[in-house]
């Protein structure tokens, strides 16, 4: 290839990459379509196997695609009818122990407080926990329940348009691969269809991967807290694992929320508080040492220091969901740029990155 034409191909490659760069950002800036958006592909990838078993087993794929799509479809239906009346129940029942359960906070903060002055020296300034933290409390509340009903009806609004986006991802899916390869250059085709073929197959067993962790990890907080006794632990459960795709504030969330869930089950003590700790940190703790290495692996072959920068990066421009999205897009963007580095030096495609 001349020097002209090695520059000309890289300036259209370039320049295609920041057209799709920039449609990328505005579709993440609208986060009631960006989020049912990808949980449509997570549901795309998750159910990738169902259908193939399907598949195999004499069932037509427009039929496989149809089934997953109804028992999806009544999933969220009933998540759309339970969720609401269950967190209004929640909502009862912390209010109902709220004086209790403030009670016992204040003990809590007060004799904890009281342990560390002690333990200080005369000429350090006292530590008022009990005041900070229910400051803090009165500023949250608020803000919190002031912002229950819109969260509620974006929630409803996520869970009925995911398996929209999921099932046109599954009933589609060739079509769209074929709309990509007919718009790409001749020379450019082979290229291409390895590029779209890796991403599936790499992001693919990211996602997988996730979900097998995710769900590991609500099994080893059920078993604990389902066995103390803790009331709403299959829900408590279920937050912990989904909080835990989210990197590294993920655990954090869920186990504030599993806490604060907790409460409906104190009494006279907070030894459900407790156990509730007691699962998420043992939870965690395995994860970290067992289920992401071995289960996740270096299913995006990218560098800690990449990841780590990714990580800072988009959750500075969009959040949460910049957490969760940010190491798949990056990996993408590094398998697209090296299949086509070495389809200039003469397409010689390999796995690793």
């Amino acid at each position: 290839m001349s020097g002209k034409s090695h520059f000309w191909a890289w300036f259209q490659f370039i320049t295609m990459l920041l057209i799709g760069t920039v449609i990328l950002f505005k579709l993440l800036n609208f986060i009631i379509i960006s989020i049912p958006l990808i949980l449509g592909v997570v549901m795309y990838y998750s159910s990738k196997p169902i259908i193939e078993f399907l598949i195999r087993h004499g069932i037509s794929r427009k039929m496989s695609v149809n089934i997953v799509f109804v028992t999806s479809t009544i999933l969220s239906l009933l998540l759309i009818y339970f969720i609401p009346s269950w967190f209004y129940q929640e909502i009862l029942n912390l209010k109902n122990k709220a004086p209790l359960v403030i009670s016992q906070i204040q003990d809590l903060l007060t004799s904890t407080e009281n342990w560390l002055n002690t333990k200080l020296p005369p000429d350090i300034m006292r530590i008022d926990i009990e005041s900070y933290v229910m400051s803090l409390a009165k500023k949250l509340l608020p803000l919190i329940f002031s912002n229950l009903p819109g969260m509620i009806t974006n929630l409803i609004i996520i869970i009925a348009m995911t398996p929209v986006f999921g099932f046109f991802l599954l009933k589609d899916s060739k079509q769209f691969k074929e709309f990509f390869l007919n718009i790409t250059p001749n020379r450019y085709y082979e290229m291409a269809a390895v590029i779209i073929d890796r991403i599936n197959k790499q992001v693919g067993n990211y996602i997988v991967g996730r979900i097998i962790e995710a769900a590991a990890v609500g099994i080893i907080v059920l078993l604990p807290t389902a066995f103390a006794g803790v009331e709403g632990s299959v829900l408590i459960a279920f937050i912990v694992a989904v909080t835990n795709i989210i990197p590294y504030i993920g655990p954090i969330i869920g186990t504030i929320v599993g806490v604060i869930l907790g409460f409906a089950s104190v009494t006279t003590s907070f030894t459900p508080i407790w156990v509730i700790l007691f699962a998420c940190g043992a939870a965690q703790l395995i994860d970290a040492v067992i289920l992401s290495p071995v289960i996740v692996g270096k299913s995006m072959n990218l560098h800690p220091l990449v990841v780590f920068t990714t990580f800072i990066i988009a959750a500075r421009m969009f959040g949460i969901l910049g957490l969760i999205v940010g190491v798949p897009i990056v990996a993408i963007y590094v398998i697209t740029f090296q299949s086509f580095r070495q389809a200039l030096k003469g397409f010689a495609p390999y796995e690793k990155i």
